[in-house]
This record gives structure tokens, sequence and C-alpha cells, in this order.
């Protein structure tokens, strides 16, 4: 789902699973890589260290695909 420039470029489909729809959702507010991991950890039956891998392959996804910038 991209958004502002990166939807001008954007040409492609993106597929993801619940939880990646839960992150997308999360990273639309002002939110630190700790509190997205607590968010994800309260939300689903998940260890922090497993969520945490997983979310740093899903950013690196999105970054590789010009969709999300660190900041």
């Amino acid at each position: 789902m991209p958004i502002g420039e990166a939807l001008i470029n954007f040409n492609g489909m993106i597929t993801v699973n619940e939880i990646g729809r839960f992150i997308w959702e999360q990273l639309q507010e002002d939110v630190t890589q700790e509190q997205l991991l607590d968010r994800i950890t309260d939300e689903y039956d998940v260890d922090k260290q497993t969520a945490e891998n997983d979310l740093e392959e899903f950013i690196e996804s999105l970054q590789q695909g010009g969709l999300l910038q660190r900041q």
C-alpha cells in the first residue's frame, strides 16, 4: 500500500498477511520500533525476539521497495 511519492512511482502489487497488515496500519502513526514491537506482542501470540526478527524483515522489504524510509 504505497502512499505519497512512492504511490506515484509504484508499479506493482503488494500482498501481506494479517501481521503485515497490522504493522502497516501501525506505521501510519508516529511510532518507534520498540512501541511497535510492544503492540505486536500485545496483539499476537508471539515472543519478542520472533516479532523483532519478522518486523526487521518486513521493514527491510518496505525499504527495498521504496515504500518506507527510516527517520
